[in-house]
């Protein structure tokens, strides 16, 4: 028993040595992956740069790669180490990607293996087109399980097309290119604001990136659609509704079914036509 104290006592200093290194070298390496963005000279470097900047970096062992929660990039320092210079830029892109399109937020009551698979297939085809590289594992519509799928959806339509179980949920991050994690309840800020804050960086980034060119097509169209969102149908027939329905009460304008008897009373009229 004496000499197996020592034994597993130098293991536990060599696997915190270990660790050590392994988070020494990983913080080198994500350094390195982000002044590549910032010295890079295309948009679409420029547009992540910006980005990538409002992330801080921390080390964490439990998470399985990386995970975003809005604001800070966790990672696990072996699954970086282990991963190409190419994949390490495509992992964080990959993971910024989920911030601009709001995916910490959006998630709700949903399975959260699930929803980051959905995320994966949403996030994955723009990058893939716009020239970046993703670990093997990647997850990709038109591709292996997920062949009858088409690329160009959301989250949520991926999300609605998934097996309530997919054999991939025994995982934190099927693809292995990063997920989300859900923000803290006591996060500052709050996780509604943290949503408001990229979406108006997203708009910074985009009028950084036009100085550089243009971005590609795919990046270009899900930016647009994150800069001007579609209308919903909805919303504008209760506008249209709205504004041409007799809401208010106007004293200028007698209501003539009452002057036969003598009453002088408002007529009913459009809001907006009581100023003219």
């Amino acid at each position: 028993m004496a000499e197996t104290r020592p034994v597993e006592a130098f293991a536990l200093l060599e696997q915190e040595a270990t660790r050590q290194r392994l988070a020494s070298e990983a913080a080198r390496h994500l350094a390195a992956t982000r002044s590549r963005l910032i010295l890079g000279r295309d948009a679409k470097s420029v547009f992540f740069a910006v980005l990538a900047l409002r992330l801080k970096l921390g080390c964490d062992w439990q998470c399985e790669t990386m995970e975003t929660d809005g604001v800070s990039l966790h990672y696990n320092p072996a699954f970086v180490c282990g991963l190409s210079p190419d994949e390490r830029l495509g992992v964080m892109v990959h993971e910024v990607m989920h911030n601009a399109l709001a995916h910490v937020t959006r998630r709700g009551s949903r399975d959260r293996s699930r929803w980051n698979i959905a995320c994966d297939l949403a996030v994955n085809p723009l990058l893939a087109e716009a020239g970046f590289t993703l670990p093997a594992g990647r997850l990709m519509p038109g591709e292996s399980s997920y062949s009858h799928l088409a690329t160009g959806g959301s989250a949520e339509a991926y999300y609605a097309q998934l097996p309530s179980s997919p054999d991939e949920t025994s995982a934190t991050d099927p693809g292995g290119c990063g997920g989300v994690r859900d923000p803290t309840p006591d996060a500052d800020p709050s996780p509604d604001s943290t949503a408001s804050e990229w979406s108006a960086a997203v708009v910074q980034a985009q009028h950084a990136a036009s100085a550089r060119g243009e971005l590609p097509s795919g990046l270009a169209r899900g930016v647009c659609a994150l800069v001007h969102p579609p209308a919903d149908w909805r919303t504008l027939l209760r506008e249209f509704l709205t504004s041409h329905a007799r809401n208010d009460y106007s004293w200028m304008r007698p209501n003539r079914r009452f002057l036969v008897q003598g009453l002088f009373c408002p007529a009913c009229i459009r809001k907006n036509s009581a100023k003219s």
